[in-house]
């Protein structure tokens, strides 16, 4: 799993929990930001497969950004997902925190990562 902090996006290559040949994009993606004092807000999930696929009536582009790319025999899948379309931080002191993404797969097998951010709003 990598986090890239340009557009609050995760990514996942298929193996991203270390399995080999039937690798697919994780079930469920939830991620929090934390700072100083813990966890700043509530877990946000993002995507949640565990019922199947989402629904049509949800754009692809609004859960993978751009970059996705489903496996194929052959080739690994590269999965990425949008954290935060409108992440206002405007109410954040300034100062550095710590995105952290965790993802899981349907036999709950988990994967964490993080990032250190780091906010500058001008508002101390």
């Amino acid at each position: 799993m990598a986090l890239s902090a340009a557009g609050a996006a995760a990514t996942f290559a298929s193996d991203w929990f270390e399995l080999t040949e039937t690798a697919v994009a994780p079930a469920l993606v939830w991620w929090t930001l934390t700072g100083p004092t813990g966890a700043l807000a509530a877990w946000y999930t993002v995507a949640d497969f565990h019922d199947g696929l989402p629904p049509p009536s949800e754009p692809y582009g609004w859960i993978y950004a751009p970059g996705t790319y489903q496996n194929k025999p052959q080739r690994p899948g590269n999965y990425v997902f949008w954290l935060a379309h409108d992440l206002d931080t405007t109410n954040l002191p300034d100062g550095t925190y710590t995105l952290v993404v965790t993802a899981s797969d349907t036999r709950h097998n988990v994967g964490t990562a993080s990032l250190p951010i780091t906010l500058a709003n001008g508002t101390g």
